[in-house]
């Protein structure tokens, strides 16, 4: 990687920008990474989502902004197929033509509904609807059902399923529901945000209220 970065042939990739906890800190990061990229003729990518980066945008400096496409029907295809062949290899099933034929039948369920198709654009979405038809042998057959699924999945088991990839253990238990905490920020967000966005202080400020005033919490 030293060599790399002194005959400039590093491409060095940062992602999460959007993960930062205050503003300045955010900022003093990415100054020295821009001083650090300006010094060695480094070629830098940054990811992170939308929001965030529209919020410290400012402290980019000769950048171009890119948006990725979503997942178009041949890479839906291609994702689904995938994603049978590895779990039919899972469960030792040799017969690939089972593949094909299960392939075929989720493409057309999903082109059943345009609503449930808008969601499979996202890699990610469309993950969970394919376990959501594992497990129910139907894909939810309104936009709304397969939202409550998938922000089932998203509070419970993703966070979950990413503490165990990354090995920390987590042992702590709480005596409130995260569904509850994640309705009363979307109460907030619907009736003071147009844009659906809030800051992560208000965010704080909304939790530790719900908190104190329905879990019973008393102020640290």
């Amino acid at each position: 990687v030293q060599d790399a970065l002194e005959d400039e042939r590093l491409l060095l990739i940062i992602d999460g920008i959007d993960e930062w906890s205050t503003f300045s800190a955010a900022q003093q990061a990415l100054d020295k990474i821009n001083i650090a990229v300006s010094l060695c003729n480094s070629h830098v990518i940054f990811s992170g989502r939308p929001y965030g980066f529209n919020m410290i945008k400012e402290c980019f400096k000769n950048v171009s902004v890119m948006t990725l496409a979503p997942f178009s029907r041949e890479q839906q295809r291609q994702y689904i197929s995938k994603w049978y062949t590895k779990r039919f290899q899972s469960l030792h099933i040799t017969d690939m033509s089972m593949v094909e034929a299960e392939t075929d039948s989720f493409v057309k369920e999903l082109a059943r509904t345009h609503d449930i198709a808008k969601l499979a654009e996202n890699p990610l979405l469309l993950g969970i609807l394919l376990l959501q038809k594992m497990r129910n042998s139907v894909l939810p057959k309104s936009k709304l059902a397969a939202l409550q699924n998938i922000t089932e999945y998203l509070i419970n088991i993703h966070p979950v399923k990413r503490k165990k990839n990354a090995g920390i253990v987590d042992d702590a238990g709480y005596d409130f529901q995260f569904q509850d905490l994640i309705c009363e920020l979307a109460i907030y967000m619907q009736t003071t945000s147009n844009d659906g966005i809030i800051s992560k202080d208000e965010a704080c400020k909304t939790i530790s209220n719900y908190l104190e005033t329905y879990a019973g919490y008393s102020k640290a």
